[in-house]
């Protein structure tokens, strides 16, 4: 659709963009796959404690 995943991190491409040089924020898409849906709205529900 527009070119990005769900689990892409935005935030990283554009201070790239931005700085003109490559920038990690160390974050990986695995790291809070359990917190996505693959069907609309996305954000699964914060669990009862």
């Amino acid at each position: 659709m527009n070119g990005r995943d769900l689990a892409d991190n935005a935030p990283e491409v554009m201070f790239s963009l931005v700085l003109n040089s490559a920038v990690s924020t160390g974050l990986t898409s695995g790291q809070f796959a359990r917190t996505r849906s693959a069907a609309f709205p996305y954000v699964v529900a914060a669990p009862a404690e």
